[in-house]
């Protein structure tokens, strides 16, 4: 026996506001219960796009563009600093 179950799950409208969208719950107890509501349009996350996704454009994280670590400061006369 697995502590598994039960699991809420998750569907478009309702009453209840989840991250501000409005979401209907409910709770699936058992493998076969989660399959049928899965197939019938539940999900087990609340909400439709990953909450990672900050700024909702469809890849994680937010709208700064994709770089690692800090730009090389650049000095007066156009160096780029000590090397």
């Amino acid at each position: 026996m697995t502590d598994e179950y039960p699991k809420a799950i998750y569907k478009d409208g309702g009453d209840e506001l989840i991250w501000g969208e409005p979401v209907q719950t409910s709770a699936v107890h058992s493998d076969t219960e989660e399959r049928e509501a899965l197939a019938k349009g539940w999900r087990l996350h609340p909400l439709k796009f990953d909450p990672l996704d900050h700024d909702r454009n469809g890849h994680k994280g937010g709208s700064m563009p994709g770089r690692r670590g800090r730009r090389p400061k650049v000095m007066d006369d156009g160096d780029a600093g000590p090397q």
